[in-house]
């Protein structure tokens, strides 16, 4: 059996939930809102495309854009 790689939409969808960078959960990015996200300490971009590996630490925000 090859090992395949688990992205976070997958962890996400075993909850049937959704995420992306325009929305997490019920929360949704607007003119006042956005979802960062960090990987072991360092901004991403890649959202729910992540491929995850051992020992990543993932932090996502959804926070008010300062203005």
């Amino acid at each position: 059996v090859k090992p395949m790689d688990f992205e976070l939409r997958h962890f996400f969808a075993m909850w049937e939930k959704p995420f992306s960078k325009n929305q997490i959960l019920d929360k949704v990015a607007d003119a006042e809102h956005e979802i960062v996200m960090t990987v072991d300490g360092k901004p991403n971009e890649e959202f729910e495309n992540l491929v995850m590996r051992d020992n990543q630490q993932i932090v996502i925000e959804y926070r008010a854009i300062k203005k």
